[in-house]
């Protein structure tokens, strides 16, 4: 039997065909790829690009959330732990880096990213919350401006032309350095806490260029955790501080 549900991507393929198509010089398309960028006007190789990220952004978000669920795995045999580890990786993060061949930093960012926005399993089998439902929000696709008020003006400098795909508010990038820089704060701060904070950090950080939201991140979690990361006690630490009254004199 085969499945008529489509796939995750179809909908980016299909905008940037649309894009593609409507790039093409009207009266010298060109038969090849380098002569057909090479006919296009300014302005169409530009949307051509901007589409091109927004379609690297759909993959990336469906390959983070690809890495989650197979972290989740059990081993198909029982014995090697998790199904990373008996595929042979450290960690999912290796796992993407290795099978996409790219720098551990890169497939480390992507794992990171799918373990926020994945929701894994109770004991009974239930589904839980994700660790950062308003990440994992803020990585799907924005409404277009134009769809509610047709006299907004959109907030993105570059939005996607008509019939591309659509733009979403975070990119992997961002949502991984607020993720890392929340985790950072988290033995101080309840679960409530840090999605508050997430919240806040992608309202801020919406469209923004990656050094902007790292930014915004680092400030974020500096409010948060306004002792530092090491932990203390600061009543043992003024105890162990104070000279004893009791001792006997010199």
């Amino acid at each position: 039997m085969t499945s008529t549900a489509p796939n995750p991507l179809a909908a980016a393929a299909a905008g940037f065909d649309a894009v593609w198509q409507g790039a093409l010089d009207a009266i010298r398309p060109g038969s090849g790829v380098a002569e057909q960028l090479e006919n296009m006007n300014d302005e169409a190789v530009l949307r051509v690009l901007d589409d091109l990220g927004a379609v690297q952004h759909a993959v990336e978000v469906l390959a983070a959330r690809v890495t989650g669920a197979i972290a989740l795995r059990p081993s198909p045999t029982r014995r090697d732990g998790t199904l990373v580890r008996a595929a042979g990786y450290a960690n999912p993060g290796v796992t993407v880096s290795e099978r996409w061949r790219v720098a551990r930093v890169r497939g480390a960012a992507i794992a990171e990213v799918g373990a926020a926005i994945t929701q894994p399993r109770g004991l009974l089998g239930e589904l839980e919350k994700c660790p950062f439902p308003a990440v994992a929000a803020a990585l799907e696709p924005a409404a277009s401006p134009e769809s509610s008020n047709t006299d907004a003006v959109p907030d993105d400098t570059h939005p996607s032309s008509d019939g591309g795909t659509p733009r979403s508010p975070l990119s992997v990038d961002g949502a991984a350095v607020i993720v890392r820089e929340l985790r950072n704060a988290g033995r101080i701060c309840s679960k409530v806490e840090l999605e508050a904070a997430s919240v806040i950090a992608i309202e801020h950080a919406a469209h923004a260029p990656l050094q902007d939201v790292t930014r915004i991140a680092k400030l974020v979690r500096t409010r948060l955790d306004q002792d530092g990361r090491e932990p203390r006690d600061d009543s043992s630490a003024e105890q162990n501080a104070a000279p004893s009254t009791n001792s006997p004199p010199a």
